[in-house]
């Protein structure tokens, strides 16, 4: 099914019952969760930030908490959608970032390739906004290097090339 869309998969992994497979979507790494029990999958767009440094800057900016109260409603404002909806990641009480989450229901009858071409395209699209209103709120510039993940130089062959 996956494989259909024209994206590559890069990695699959299955433990306790909830199998993984990570695809490149554009320049960034997606995965596609699903768990044995239920009947839905979720795709996901990861926006961790694994650099100390970045975390450390990040947190100092939001240590007043009506600063921390007021990003936090604008990030959830930004990567909510009707189509998505978001984990904001946190450790040791400190903001390490977002993921974004779309669900699809392959086992349903009325499922089509469109319906996880929609949720790709939900995930990113607003997973790259909330990068922007997070750099634009923090000033931060070139988050996107600081991601965890999987990054690739060049585009994925496939729909969005």
């Amino acid at each position: 099914m996956i494989r259909d869309t024209g994206r590559e998969i890069l990695d699959r992994r299955e433990q306790n019952g909830v199998w993984t497979v990570f695809i490149r979507q554009g320049t960034y790494l997606l995965f596609i969760m699903h768990r044995n029990d239920e009947k839905f999958m979720s795709v996901v767009f990861p926006s961790r930030f694994t650099n100390d440094d970045l975390i450390r800057n990040i947190n100092t900016t939001l240590k007043d908490p009506e600063t921390l109260a007021k990003f936090q409603f604008k990030l959830k404002r930004v990567i909510s959608t009707p189509y998505s909806s978001f984990l904001i990641h946190t450790k040791d009480d400190l903001f390490t970032g977002f993921d974004t989450i779309a669900k699809v229901y392959p086992f349903e009858p009325e499922f089509c390739l469109r319906e996880l071409e929609h949720a790709f395209g939900a995930v990113v699209n607003s997973g790259i906004v909330g990068l922007a209103m997070v750099a634009t709120i923090l000033g931060e510039t070139g988050l996107e290097q600081h991601l965890g993940g999987y990054q690739p130089d060049s585009p994925a062959e496939g729909m969005f090339r």
